[in-house]
């Protein structure tokens, strides 16, 4: 049955696809936007955000909607993993060019929380996967989280200790010989 409804639910996810319209954008900006909507959601649970936000960004090729919905997600498991309390560290910076491909727009979310197990890790992108009670998560958000990050044709990378918090890394091609001024 579990098989059944886990072909169930990637059919579901599949037909969901969609293709997202790409247009220049600034991460940043909507990294700030972001993190002022979801203040006070931080103060309530008494998390404190610490951003370093690389001074000049060129653009991706991104969807703002598309985006916002994958830092939530990410932002909605540092929050679940630190329920009494914790830091979010959210940081952009440029990887260089390498010979094949272009220079990449990088976006770090790390936290304080509870970390993961590496058996954890090894599931954390399967559908319906979920170390959450009961009512309380889908196993759904990380598979939109990898989702949207290949939608954005970007790549993904997760570092977590148990008790040490974790790290997600995403990397996007920048568009080239755009830099965008980020507004703090």
């Amino acid at each position: 049955q579990i098989e059944r409804i886990e072909r169930i639910v990637r059919r579901m996810l599949d037909k969901t696809r969609f293709e997202t319209e790409l247009s220049p954008l600034d991460l940043n900006g909507l990294l700030h936007r972001l993190c002022d909507a979801m203040s006070p959601a931080f103060d309530r649970r008494d998390i404190r955000v610490v951003k370093s936000l690389a001074d000049t960004l060129p653009p991706i090729a991104g969807s703002s909607d598309r985006l916002q919905q994958l830092f939530l997600n990410l932002i909605n498991n540092s929050l679940d993993a630190m329920p009494n309390g914790g830091e979010v560290y959210i940081s952009t910076g440029i990887e260089p060019a390498k010979p094949g491909r272009p220079e990449q727009v990088v976006v770090d979310f790390a936290d304080t929380g509870s970390g993961m197990t590496p058996e954890v890790m090894s599931h954390i992108f399967d559908p319906l996967y979920t170390t959450k009670e009961r009512g309380h998560g889908t196993g759904l958000g990380l598979v939109i989280v990898s989702q949207i990050v290949a939608e954005h044709g970007g790549v993904i990378d997760v570092g977590s200790e148990l008790g040490q918090g974790t790290r997600f890394r995403l990397s996007f091609s920048a568009i080239p010989n755009e830099p965008s001024r980020a507004v703090e």
